[in-house]
């Protein structure tokens, strides 16, 4: 297993040096935890994790059953649904970029509602250093700027996002 300095990693505080250790402690190890199990531990025990404070009814909540659809008819059903979901006014609400908008995270309830899952790489933005990773989005999905490197980018890169989707979803 690769491993890396905790300093590395958490470059905030000692706290989270910390935190992280004591979790790991914590795992029995005659039991190992498979990945998304180490993910919930994570993102239910952060309270400033994004998600959990976006309520939309286009964002899908947890425990909402969800129906997958195959057929071309409903490709474009979803393109259009997507074109007119107000993506921007979800994010600017909100101050979260999602950071991962892509096919699989655009989920249709029983009604035909598009809604947006999976913000595990959600970030909020606006902060005064607004520096943010550019390893974000699926690469075929991201916009020029992040491909490019830029630390600092705003709600365009999910617009561009979108955008991309439309076009792969009549394509």
């Amino acid at each position: 297993m690769a491993s890396k300095p905790l300093r590395t990693i958490f470059t905030t505080s000692k706290s989270d040096e910390h935190d992280v250790l004591e979790r790991v402690m914590q795992f029995d190890p005659k039991r190992r935890p498979n990945a998304s199990e180490t993910l919930q531990i994570e993102y239910f025990s952060n309270p400033s994790a994004p998600c959990p404070k976006v309520k939309h009814p286009h964002v899908t909540e947890l425990l909402e059953s969800i129906e997958e659809y195959v057929s071309n008819s409903t490709r474009i059903c979803l393109a259009f649904e997507i074109m007119n979901t107000n993506l921007e006014n979800i994010i600017n609400n909100n101050w979260i970029l999602h950071r991962d908008l892509n096919p699989n995270n655009l989920l249709i309830d029983k009604r035909g509602v598009l809604k947006i899952a999976d913000f595990g790489l959600a970030n909020f933005f606006g902060s005064p250093s607004g520096l943010m990773s550019h390893d974000v989005i699926t690469r075929w999905h991201q916009s020029p700027e992040l491909f490019l490197g830029a630390r600092k980018y705003g709600t365009a890169v999910e617009i561009w996002t979108a955008g991309f989707i439309i076009a792969e979803l009549l394509l």
